[in-house]
Formats: structure tokens, C-alpha cells, sequence
């Protein structure tokens, strides 16, 4: 297991390399609208690159087969755009005769008879192109090892925009997801997850649901850099939920963040209290370090939210009707230290004295719980 140190101190390089990326073995030929991507995903062997074209694309893809790269033509306005067809084929990713249509599908095994994870999919890159429109998520990966999601545009998909389960060694780089029903950039239920999730930005998501920008749920081991988290109800959530005790929410490290205005309304839901007005939330973690961020306006929009305010440091105990935390845990051995946090309401710094081990250094800030917290200049 790599220590949070090492993985620091190689995030920026890793960021330089996907950047400066380009195929080793590409497939002949690049993908024309008109043309067949999932054709091409299927004739490709691993190590191939499958090339679209720029242009509108209207078809769901799956991706089961190791190394393989999609790469389309960009996701600005001139770029590949992937959209629902009028027939759309089946996905591992969706529960069986769901309706619901996910854009791109990065699946592994499952045992046919316990459900439970077997060989996860390997080295799946997904990068330059925009998935909207879908009716569930836009970029989904089940059971998925060494993977990277970058320069990819999901808007205005009903599920998440882009997301993971059981994943280790993930990479989620200079994406824009926006408009989703969902949180924007999930990571969820992977004890090893090793992520490095840097410079994305997430905007509007969940609004009237569950409307975080980034949500990091029961997931440990990684790196939140650079990113920025706007006009969602919430903009970075770390949750340990206690639902699964083998998958707890620990040693993560977010720094350089901004996290603005996060003031949408989303009243509570089966599985979330009422949220609103929450820029970073440490909600029952271990070992998470918040440092050298920018947490500026986030004010609730709506009352009765738990978790409002600027950078929030409590419990998940005692939620009541939240599906989400089951028991809940108490915060342990989280460092806030270095940010810069104002004109966030109730307060800029909030914690609720819960757990132990949890430290506050050197944070500027106006207003905070206890008062201490705070250097004011």
C-alpha cells in the first residue's frame, strides 16, 4: 500500500503524463459518425486505441476488454459528443430490466451466482469527449483497475456524470461534469481505491436530489487536487456511511480546492438529509488532510441541513432517516490546516467536537466552531 506521502509526492507527475499521453498501439482507422463505436470497442484487441471522429454520436458503449483506449476528437463544441440512440443495448452497468441508459460502461466480472467482484476490467482509458443526455450515469465503471477518465465533458445525465465502484488505481483528470442528476465525480465503495482525482470541475449537480459535486463515499487511499466545486448543494463530501466495514472512508489527502457557492437546495431524500450550503464536509473519515483550500460563499439555501457550511468536520451518528450512514462513525484524525475559508454560513470552519484525534491549524477564516479555529489575518 503506497502511503499518502509517496502518492503526493507523484500526483503532479502523473497529471504531466496523462496530459502529454498518446497511444502506443492504435487501431487502424478512426470512427466517422455514421460509423459503429461499439463495433470498433469490440474488434479491438488490448493495447489498440479506438479513434472517433468529431461529430454527434447517438449509441451506449460497453467496455469489458483490458487496455483498451477510447479516445474521441475533444470535448469542446467541435469535438465527439456521444448521446442516447433510440435503441439502446444492454449494460452490465444497469440492474437487470432497468430502463435506465448509462452512457459508457467500464465493466469487470462478477461471480454469476454471489454477485461478489472476480477479475476486474484493466488499463481502460476514456478521454476527449462528451457524454449527455443519458438516462443514468454518463461514465460508469464497475470493478475496474487502473483506470483513467480524462478530458471528458458529462452534462445533463440523470444519473451520475462520472463515477466508480470497486476500483483501484483511478484517475480522474481535467473533466467537467455538469447539470447531472447525481453528484458529478463519485468514488465509492473501493477499500484500495488509490485515486488521484485532479483538476476537474463540477457544477449544478444533484440540484433538488443529491447534489454534491464530488462525493468520496466509503473509499480510501488518494488525492484531491486542484479541483473546483460550484453551485452544487455541496462541494467536496468525504462520508464514511459505516455500511460496509471493510470499505471506510480514510487517508485521503484534498488540497489546492475551491469550492464555491455550493447553495443549491436538495431537501432530504431516503438516503441523504437535507443538504445545502456545505463547500468540503468530513463526515465520520479517518486520516483525511484538508489543506491549502479556498471555501468561499457556500450559505444554505433551504433550512434543516446537518452538514452546512464552509468546512465542515462531524459525526454521521444519530442522522435521523438517512439511508446513507446506517449507524454512522465519529471523525478521527483529521488534520484541517492552511485554508482559507469566509462568507460561509453558519461558519467558515465548523466542527462538532466529535472523535478525537482531529486537529485545526493555521486556517484563515472569519467565523468558526469552536471560535478557536479561526486566525482572523
Amino acid at each position: 500500500m503506497r502511503s499518502r506521502t509517496r502518492m503526493l509526492a507523484t500526483a503532479f507527475g502523473v497529471a504531466a503524463a496523462l496530459a502529454a499521453a498518446s497511444p502506443a498501439n492504435a487501431a487502424d482507422g478512426v470512427v466517422e459518425p455514421g460509423d459503429s463505436i461499439q463495433a470498433a470497442i469490440d474488434d479491438a484487441q488490448p493495447g489498440d486505441t479506438v479513434r472517433i471522429g468529431a461529430g454527434e454520436f447517438r449509441e451506449n458503449l460497453t467496455i469489458t476488454t483490458d487496455d483498451i483506449t477510447l479516445r474521441g476528437a475533444g470535448s469542446g463544441r467541435h469535438g465527439t459528443t456521444l448521446m442516447p440512440s433510440d435503441m439502446p443495448t444492454p449494460s452490465p452497468c444497469a440492474e437487470p430490466e432497468a430502463d435506465e441508459v448509462y452512457g459508457i460502461c467500464i465493466a469487470g466480472a462478477f461471480d454469476d451466482v454471489t454477485g461478489s467482484p472476480a477479475t476486474p476490467v484493466m488499463g481502460v482509458t476514456v478521454a476527449h469527449l462528451t457524454v449527455s443526455g443519458f438516462s443514468d450515469t454518463g461514465v460508469e465503471a464497475l470493478n475496474a483497475h487502473d483506470l483513467t477518465v480524462r478530458g471528458v465533458r458529462s452534462q445533463s445525465n440523470a444519473g451520475y456524470g462520472i463515477a466508480g465502484f470497486i476500483l483501484s488505481g483511478v484517475r480522474f483528470a481535467h473533466n467537467v461534469s455538469s447539470h447531472n442528476g447525481e453528484p458529478g465525480i463519485y468514488v465509492g465503495d473501493s477499500p484500495d481505491a488509490q485515486a488521484v482525482l485532479i483538476g476537474n470541475t463540477s457544477i449544478a449537480n444533484g440540484l433538488g436530489g443529491e447534489g454534491f459535486g464530488f462525493l468520496l463515499r466509503d473509499a480510501s487511499h488518494g488525492l484531491v487536487i486542484g479541483n473546483k466545486a460550484t453551485r452544487n448543494c455541496a462541494g467536496f463530501v468525504f462520508i464514511d456511511s459505516s455500511f460496509n466495514p471493510d470499505a471506510v472512508l480514510a487517508d485521503w489527502t484534498a488540497t489546492r480546492n475551491t469550492a464555491t457557492r455550493n447553495n443549491g437546495a436538495c431537501p432530504r431524500t431516503d438516503a441523504f438529509p437535507t443538504f445545502s450550503g456545505t463547500g468540503i464536509l468530513l463526515g465520520g473519515t479517518h486520516g483525511v488532510t484538508v489543506t491549502k483550500n479556498a471555501v468561499f460563499g457556500n450559505r444554505p439555501a433551504i433550512q434543516g441541513s446537518p452538514f452546512s457550511g464552509g468546512i465542515v468536520v462531524v459525526s454521521t451518528k444519530n442522522i435521523p432517516d438517512s439511508a446513507a450512514f446506517a449507524e454512522g462513525t465519529d471523525p478521527t484524525d483529521n488534520h484541517v490546516k492552511r485554508n482559507i475559508a469566509f462568507f460561509n454560513e453558519p461558519d467558515d470552519i465548523r466542527w462538532d467536537r466529535s472523535g478525537s484525534g482531529n486537529r485545526f491549524m493555521r486556517n484563515l477564516c472569519g467565523d468558526s466552531t469552536p471560535a478557536r479555529i479561526c486566525r482572523r489575518h
